[in-house]
């Protein structure tokens, strides 16, 4: 008997772009984003699944924003591009939110940490698969605000996120 050990898959977050953060005077705040991650299936003889991926833009403790991206597969050591789109729905924010943001903003920067949370299975036959929890964490991921425009950047080239969990 084989016994399959497998290996999480590996993220890296390769752009997060934020359209203007407009807030109206009655404390409405509305934006979007878009997020891409480079996925690695780092197993030799494993094809993961995702079932689900939900993918959560948070800013400190804040939940800003929630898309679930679609079902895709990753056969054995190969990666793909995965792209999360969502724009933000007019929510009324408090004061002392408002004040935190504006506290932090350094050169017109803020960071923001991007959760990926779902469900995979990992098939060792093409019809003999076992399911797994995903939780997978990219933290303080520096994005820049263009004083001319108001549309943040990602800093840097990529950045890897860590695994949080691969529950068996």
């Amino acid at each position: 008997m084989v016994l399959y050990m497998p290996r999480s898959p590996k993220f890296d977050i390769v752009s997060l772009r934020v359209s203007p953060i407009t807030i109206d005077n009655t404390a409405l705040v509305s934006t979007a984003w878009n997020v891409a991650f480079f996925a690695r299936n780092p197993n030799k003889r494993l094809t993961v699944k995702y079932n689900y991926v939900q993918v959560s833009l948070y800013y400190n403790w804040i939940n800003v924003s929630s898309k679930r991206i679609g079902v895709f597969s990753q056969p054995p050591e190969h990666g793909n591009f995965v792209h999360a789109t969502t724009s933000v729905q007019p929510n009324r924010v408090s004061m002392l939110d408002l004040d935190s943001v504006v506290d932090n903003v350094h050169d017109f920067a803020l960071n923001f940490d991007v959760k990926l949370r779902g469900s995979v299975m990992v098939y060792v036959s093409s019809t003999m698969g076992i399911n797994h929890g995903l939780s997978i964490d990219c933290e303080n991921v520096e994005v820049r605000f263009s004083p001319q425009n108001g549309t943040g950047l990602m800093l840097g080239k990529s950045k890897r996120c860590h695994n949080n969990k691969f529950i068996f």
